[in-house]
């Protein structure tokens, strides 16, 4: 055993450790080679050495031990689930079940059906206002000799009389013409001499058309459309 007296620190945390024969005492001197206190070493031999701990008695050994430890205990793990065999429990389970249920897709549904009534289109029936009618147009009486005559004496005038009205006139067939697009036209006039103006009328069927006479005396209902001082357009027309 080592004599009492001053040697290096084993703690190597100041400069000397006092040791009194026994073991290592509390005396220090630091770098300053002012002698103080210090709490006794655990586990130092009286030789003036740290008595060294076993490998396995040292925390590193365990840490170390521990993070070789941990791929091997994950590999296991996954070996183990892949070579283990599958739960079937659950399907089998599940199958029995959907065995065990009733196959309700032809069972017969004793409740009688109920009675509707037939569905209904109707707008009356259904709450829904019908649509208003179409207003009738106002039907203006004339002659062709008086309306062309109103287009030739005030052009503005007689536009506002007959614009948006339907137009019953009478007159002399001066021709019936066939026009582009199959559009046929029966021209009235007021059967006198050297006479340019004439009322078109437009939209007559073909078969009434083929029947008339120039000479004879008609009367037409048409929409007005338009007149000047060369004459006067109806269409939609249709023979009174």
């Amino acid at each position: 055993m080592a004599n009492a007296g001053w040697y290096d620190d084993p703690t190597h945390r100041f400069i000397k450790r006092y040791f009194d024969g026994n073991g290592w005492t509390e005396r220090v001197i630091d770098t300053d080679e002012r002698e103080g206190t210090d709490s006794i070493p655990i586990g130092t031999s009286p030789a003036g050495k740290p008595q060294v701990k076993p490998i396995y008695k040292q925390w590193w050994f365990w840490v170390a031990m521990g993070v070789v430890a941990i791929p091997f205990v994950c590999g296991f793990y996954a070996c183990a689930r892949f070579l283990s065999p599958p739960d079937t429990s659950s399907q089998s389970a599940q199958a029995t079940t959907e065995q065990a249920a009733p196959d309700t897709q032809y069972q017969v549904d004793p409740t009688p059906p109920v009675e509707t009534s037939p569905q209904t289109t109707d707008p009356n029936a259904l709450g829904i206002p019908a649509p208003a009618p179409e207003p009738q147009k106002e039907i203006v009486k004339t002659t062709a000799k008086e309306i062309l005559k109103e287009f030739n004496d005030n052009e503005v005038a007689a536009d506002a009389k007959y614009k948006g009205k339907r137009v019953e006139v009478t007159g002399i067939i001066d021709r019936v013409e066939s026009g582009w697009f199959g559009v046929n036209t029966l021209r009235l006039d007021a059967g006198e001499t050297f006479e340019f103006t004439t009322v078109d009328c437009t939209g007559i069927s073909d078969d009434v058309l083929v029947k008339l006479k120039a000479g004879s005396r008609v009367t037409v209902i048409g929409d007005f459309l338009s007149g000047n001082d060369l004459g006067v357009n109806l269409y939609d027309c249709s023979m009174k």
